[in-house]
């Protein structure tokens, strides 16, 4: 199916991009040509066996799906704008090294303002006919956290300040949405977001910035993890302090009932000054009794014992 659609796209100018908003050029957009007309078909396969690209990545099937259109091969094949893992074998430190270069370039395009407002949630499923895909721009506590904590570790192994002080300017902006309890308010930069009294689907549990609403499934999950790592990377107490705030918050709403089915969980998000399970009615498929093991527990549960594996 996808040679299908690699054949279309590529030789006959369709697009069949996954559904875009209205203000982007995306969608399903067939070009006015004139007919096809297919000659005697003949098969390719034991010919399209023979060629390769330039990576290896077969193309019979491109071939064969061209000369079944046409009545003959093509004499020319575009070559891919992609490719998966190295062309050639690399050594194993060398292949890493190159991995984590081309994942900070992808991070760093993805920060706002140098990183002082935060992190983008990165590319969207959107296309459009010239092939550019459109970015995901809601800026997300949870992606902004990740990211710096991966220019941090970055910085570690470099040793290029930049990265660290990314790492510390997004750890003190976070603390203007810290509540007294220890956890952290949802906030959305620009309110882009979809927000919980438009959503037909899942959704962010704002209903406007300010509410003192811990999501447990995105953001404050994450943050011991996080936290931790930090410490680990710098040896600065001020980023261990974070991480016994972050864990002690993480402890008091864990849930703990004779219910052997819900001891040790923890509820999709958590009312802050209510101090009770919190959920939003149009976050379809998470209400408020709702718990996740990986994404929640699971990662919180990395997140406090981590240290653990480092003071042996």
């Amino acid at each position: 199916m996808y040679a299908v659609y690699e054949f279309l796209e590529r030789f006959l100018g369709c697009s069949f991009a996954a559904y875009a908003g209205s203000s982007l050029d995306a969608g399903e957009i067939v070009p006015k040509t004139g007919t096809i007309i297919l000659s005697d078909i003949f098969y390719t396969k034991p010919h399209g066996d023979g060629f390769e690209f330039i990576d290896g990545t077969k193309e019979a099937i491109v071939r064969y799906i061209a000369a079944w259109i046409t009545g003959h091969e093509p004499t020319f094949i575009p070559a891919p704008i992609l490719h998966y893992g190295p062309t050639t074998p690399l050594p194993f430190e060398t292949a890493r090294r190159d991995a984590v270069s081309r994942g900070i370039r992808f991070i760093g395009s993805m920060l706002v303002d140098g990183g002082r407002g935060g992190a983008k949630e990165g590319l969207s499923h959107a296309i459009d006919k010239n092939g550019v895909q459109a970015p995901a721009d809601c800026i997300r506590a949870d992606c902004t956290g990740e990211c710096a904590g991966a220019l941090r570790l970055y910085a570690a192994v470099t040793g290029r300040e930049t990265h660290k002080a990314f790492l510390y300017r997004v750890a003190n902006d976070l603390q203007k949405f810290r509540h007294k309890c220890g956890g952290y308010c949802e906030w959305d930069t620009g309110c882009k977001a979809t927000r919980s009294r438009e959503s037909t689907t899942e959704c962010s549990l704002l209903t406007e910035n300010g509410d003192p609403v811990a999501d447990m499934l995105y953001s404050s999950n994450w943050l011991p993890l996080g936290f931790a790592l930090a410490f680990r990377a710098t040896g600065d107490v001020f980023f261990k302090k974070l991480w016994q705030d972050s864990v002690t918050f993480c402890i008091n709403t864990q849930i703990i009932s004779v219910d052997k089915r819900i001891d040790g969980s923890r509820c999709r998000a958590f009312d802050m000054d209510r101090w009770e399970a919190y959920a939003c009615p149009h976050d379809v498929g998470w209400a408020a009794s709702a718990s996740e093991s990986g994404w929640t527990d699971a990662e919180i549960l990395m997140g406090m014992m981590l240290p653990s594996l480092w003071k042996k």
